[in-house]
């Protein structure tokens, strides 16, 4: 039996660079229930370049994770996938109110002042979030944008596999889709999530009463085992293999207390990382005049790195945890890596 043809059923799929995650979710009485879930890592005769779009190897690897799972293409009718990477911007801002045809007509004008664009290159969406909680007067809007560039390969590759490409969401919205679905923003404090991924992290804050920001970390998964492969001199699958079994460890060793410590004859893309985290947070506080995190949620597929936890909140003195979309979901399967998945449950929960 191929799954994908009833009316209940949702397809979240994310077509990352370095590999694809898809998760079919049924829905039964606004309860749902994973039926399938799987991952397939996009591989190529060439090495791994997290700033190429791989369109053969994408699309081999996107028909073989679907003949895997026993999905047949043609017969999803309810799709939805995501974009991400620096090819999309994503910003809260608040404006005076006024009807959506006046919001639609002044939406260039706005989104030019708030987010990076090429008026030639460019798609532009909007949601209203709603009244400002800070002046009743005036809305929240979520500007987002990707090029048609970016946008024209994705639909592509979903058409070549073929899908009849439905809603396309942009990464961050998806991840906290996949946690407000799911969970519940506690009443006080900010929640920061940072995604780690194979070309960067998602570095997202929310909260009951702030706005949403968002910002790409230009450092993933990639790069730290780019780094420990050229530290130590081996190939760079070594390198990821180390980098899964002893995390921060490979990279400095540990410290008389136990604690991962930093080298200081070497500066490593570890620590660059943690400079980034650094410099965000001080500019959202700036922007904002906030600071009141509640706690550090990890996930993507760079979450489980071992020690990283530890080092975050030894670095932040906050609270961090591993944070696993599928964990307490009916249907979801034994053993899978929870955290990788968090951008497909958030578009398989999303119908609308």
């Amino acid at each position: 039996m191929f799954f994908g043809g009833r009316s209940n059923q949702t397809l979240g799929l994310d077509i990352g660079t370095h590999s694809i995650k898809a998760v079919l979710c049924e829905s039964h009485h606004k309860t749902p229930r994973i039926l399938k879930a799987g991952v397939r890592e996009i591989r190529g005769e060439t090495g791994y370049e997290p700033k190429k779009l791989r369109r053969a190897e994408t699309l081999l690897t996107l028909r073989e994770l679907m003949s895997e799972m026993r999905i047949n293409p043609g017969k999803v009718k309810f799709l939805v996938s995501a974009l991400g990477g620096p090819a999309t911007s994503m910003k809260e801002i608040v404006s005076v109110r006024m009807s959506d045809e006046e919001l639609a007509s002044s939406l260039i004008f706005e989104a030019r002042k708030h987010l990076p664009l090429d008026d030639s290159d460019t798609i532009i969406d909007h949601q209203s979030l709603g009244e400002d909680p800070e002046d009743p007067q005036k809305s929240r809007i979520l500007l987002v944008a990707t090029t048609r560039k970016m946008y024209g390969w994705h639909e592509a590759i979903l058409k070549d596999s073929g899908f009849k490409p439905g809603v396309v969401d942009l990464e961050p919205l998806a991840l906290l889709n996949s946690y407000n679905m799911t969970q519940e923003l506690p009443d006080q404090g900010l929640v920061l999530f940072l995604s780690l991924g194979a070309r960067g992290t998602q570095f997202i804050v929310t909260g009951h009463q702030s706005r949403v920001f968002y910002r790409e970390i230009p450092i993933g998964g990639f790069h730290l085992s780019e780094d420990l492969a050229r530290q130590q001199s081996i190939t760079l699958e070594e390198a990821e293999t180390r980098k899964c079994r002893q995390g921060v460890e490979a990279f400095h060793g540990a410290g008389s207390d136990g604690k991962p410590a930093l080298a200081l004859q070497q500066r490593t893309v570890i620590e660059d990382f943690l400079d980034e985290v650094r410099r965000t947070l001080r500019f959202y506080a700036k922007e904002t005049g906030k600071s009141d995190f509640g706690k550090v949620l990890l996930t993507g597929g760079g979450a489980a790195m071992p020690g990283l936890p530890e080092l975050l909140a030894d670095k932040f003195a906050l609270p961090v945890e591993i944070w696993d979309p599928l964990a307490g979901m009916e249907g979801a399967p034994a053993g899978a890596r929870g955290p990788q998945f968090a951008h497909c449950v958030g578009l398989a929960l999303r119908r609308d």
